[in-house]
């Protein structure tokens, strides 16, 4: 008995591959094949944690989703098999995806900047409050694009417009916040090495500039409270580049928001904070070290964190 003709090559579509932090409720989605002859297909799903996967999870559905059981941080790969009623088979490849990491339970506050209405999320380690987010502020315009020593500078990753309200509604604004120059940050205050800073700089009221005598603070209690590496336990569970995410135990959420410098650098590599001693404080995706060694030009664009006064 010959063969019926095969199905026609098709491919899958999502989660795409390699892709990480995948939602637990995440379907797996390919595209339709078809038949040469006009014969239905049917797909049977191979599914697992096995490269190859072997174990089949679905046999002769004709939809083209299924909903899989996720595990946590669990790399999972799949495959799919289009059949037709002649017996012709048409394979597709072989993906992988690696699902989310759930961060621990945390105890969120919250606070409004009067001054644009734009509510973060606040933590506390030990003692001192932070702003749980990059700080989001923005003036009525964005002024000139240009790098400046003397005068405050605002960005948002990528966005090279002076509209406030177009700045606003991408993406980076909404994940990464805004990038500060240190006049900017500083607001027309000097500079300071005190713990705290003293300074509120670009923050709401009530609310200051961390010096690198803060961050420094922040680092030591980690390390005493046994986090060999300190930056695991504040780096966000998703969002940095090859496999850099950490753990995000307090909730602090730090996400790779890279500079201006004065090309837009780093995004989803390296994270940059101003302090107001006018060093920067910063963590990449290689490594979970706390950098302070860094002196920055003052023209350089980075991100801010807030701390309660």
């Amino acid at each position: 008995t010959t063969i019926g003709s095969q199905p026609v090559a098709f491919s899958l579509i999502s989660p795409a591959m390699s892709e990480t932090c995948v939602a637990l409720d995440a379907k797996l989605i390919w595209r339709s094949s078809t038949d040469p002859d006009g014969n239905d297909i049917m797909y049977d799903v191979f599914f697992g944690t096995d490269n190859p996967p072997m174990s089949i999870v679905s046999t002769d559905q004709s939809d083209t989703t299924f909903l899989p059981d996720l595990v946590d941080n669990t790399t999972y790969f799949w495959t799919i098999v289009a059949k037709n009623e002649s017996g012709g088979v048409t394979q597709s490849g072989i993906w992988s995806f690696t699902s989310l990491k759930i961060p621990p339970v945390v105890d969120y506050g919250s606070v409004i900047d009067p001054r644009d209405n734009i509510e973060y999320k606040t933590v506390m380690i030990d003692g001192k409050t932070w702003l749980a987010q990059n700080l989001a502020y923005l003036p009525e315009e964005l002024g000139p694009s240009d790098l400046s020593d003397t005068d405050p500078r605002y960005y948002v990753y990528e966005y090279t417009g002076t509209s406030t309200t177009e700045a606003k509604a991408t993406d980076n604004y909404g994940i990464y916040g805004v990038l500060y120059n240190l006049p900017a940050v500083l607001n027309g205050s000097a500079t300071s090495s005190s713990n705290p800073s003293g300074v509120q700089g670009v923050c709401p009221a009530g609310w200051h500039v961390p010096s690198k005598a803060e961050w420094n603070e922040l680092e030591s209690y980690l390390v005493g409270e046994g986090f060999t590496e300190p930056a695991l336990p504040l780096k966000a569970v998703c969002g940095w580049f090859d496999g850099g995410n950490g753990d995000d135990t307090f909730g602090l959420t730090i996400l790779p928001g890279g500079a201006a410098t004065p090309n837009f650098t780093q995004i989803g590599m390296r994270g940059y904070w101003w302090t107001t001693s006018d060093w920067y404080i910063s963590m990449e995706y290689t490594h979970n070290r706390i950098r302070d060694d860094g002196k920055g030009h003052p023209r350089y664009a980075m991100s801010v964190r807030c701390v309660k006064d």
